[in-house]
């Protein structure tokens, strides 16, 4: 059985962590860096280094858990748990310097969501 109010307060840890990352990079941010995967659809080197990083701390949360990730960090093979993450929600957003952009995590159990966290990071909330 999961404790999911743990969860929940650790995974908002980890959320805030991951803020902080973006935070940090946003500081000294290469618009150079942005590739476009589709038409207004763009993906960042601060995407791809937040969503290796969401997905590590995730996988020493629930090691046994599945990811479905946006940057294809990680993989989802049908395991009854299932983090559903998007690290740079907002991406486009974040590439201009406006908000909002956060950091968004799910939690699936056996395909229905039991847990969700979105941390807005300009506001810090």
């Amino acid at each position: 059985m999961l404790d999911l109010k743990f969860l929940a307060e650790k995974v908002v840890l980890i959320a805030k962590e991951i803020g902080d990352f973006l935070r940090e990079e946003r500081v000294n941010f290469k618009r150079s860096k942005v590739e476009k995967k589709s038409q207004s659809n763009y993906v960042s080197y601060v995407d791809k280094m937040a969503e290796k990083k969401l997905v590590g701390l995730l996988a020493q949360l629930l090691p046994e858990a599945g990811f479905i990730a946006e940057e294809g960090t990680a993989s989802y093979d049908n395991e009854s748990l299932c983090w559903v993450i998007d690290p740079l929600d907002g991406t486009t957003n974040y590439i201009h310097d406006e908000a909002p952009y956060g950091v968004s995590v799910a939690l699936k159990q056996e395909g229905e969501v039991v847990l969700g966290v979105v941390y807005e990071v300009c506001r810090d909330e």
